[in-house]
């Protein structure tokens, strides 16, 4: 059922957060008591109602989740960013396959130096 998200699934380190993204990846909008059932029931997250509560609060809070009369749901403004950053990953290994980018800018701050050292 996640599968498709599992980029999130830090395998041992399936922590709430993660696992909540996940859940409303899938289904939306969900109260924070079917949010708290899904993690306890099917991925067996061992946790509080209230500490879910509090995640969901936090989450919400920091913009990555929106919420309306009906339930929770990812924020699609988030959504957009996480896709504009990973388009932007994708294109740099695409124009930058050896990760020269990195390289190149600490080639031209070395070149810098020398440049300067010279000077004085």
């Amino acid at each position: 059922m996640l599968e498709e998200a599992s980029f999130l699934d830090l395998g041992k380190n399936r922590n709430m957060r993660n696992m909540i993204v996940l859940i409303l990846a899938v289904e939306w909008p969900l109260t924070i008591a079917q949010i708290y059932k899904r993690l306890v029931r099917s991925y067996g997250i061992s946790c509080s109602y209230q500490a879910v509560f509090r995640q969901v609060k936090e989450m919400l809070a920091e913009g990555l989740l929106t919420a309306d009369n009906t339930g929770y749901r990812l924020n699609e403004d988030w959504l957009q960013s996480l896709n504009k950053f990973i388009t932007d990953v994708i294109e740099r290994y695409k124009t930058n396959p050896q990760g020269v980018l990195g390289r190149n800018v600490l080639k031209e701050k070395s070149i810098l130096s020398e440049r300067i050292s010279k000077q004085l």
